[in-house]
C-alpha cells in the first residue's frame, strides 16, 4: 500500500475520462483498487503496475493489463527446458541487455 495516497490523488476524472474503474471517491476504495490488483496478480488474470522514477522513487503512474490468461502460458514455459528459455530470451534481448538502463538519465 506504499503508494495508495498518489494512486488516489493522481487518478482524477481527468486522467480517467476514457477508463474503467471510475476514480475512487476515498482512499478505502483506493485500497480496496489494490487489493482486488494483489488478488488478480496471484490469480494471473491482470497485471497492475506501478510505475516509479528509479532514483528518487518518485511515483509517476500506473498501468494494468486486464483479464489475461497468464496462468496457461506459465504452466506451458515451466515445461520447457532452461535452455528453450534462455533462446526465448536472447531472440529477443541476444545481449541480456537491461532494457530499462538509460530511462530515468537526465
Amino acid at each position: 500500500m506504499q503508494y495508495k495516497s498518489e494512486i488516489f490523488r493522481e487518478f482524477t476524472n481527468e486522467i480517467a475520462i476514457y477508463m474503467t474503474p471510475r476514480p475512487a471517491i476515498d482512499i478505502f476504495e483506493t485500497e480496496s483498487f489494490i487489493n482486488e490488483s494483489i488478488i488478480g496478480l496471484a490469480e494471473g488474470s491482470n497485471l497492475q503496475l506501478v510505475i516509479i522514477k528509479k532514483d528518487t522513487q518518485e511515483f509517476l503512474g500506473c498501468t494494468g493489463i486486464h483479464n489475461l490468461n497468464a496462468k496457461a502460458r506459465e504452466k506451458q514455459i515451466k515445461g520447457w527446458l532452461r535452455e528453450k528459455k534462455i533462446a526465448l530470451i536472447e531472440s529477443i534481448n541476444p545481449t541480456w541487455k537491461d532494457l530499462s538502463d538509460g530511462w530515468y538519465d537526465s
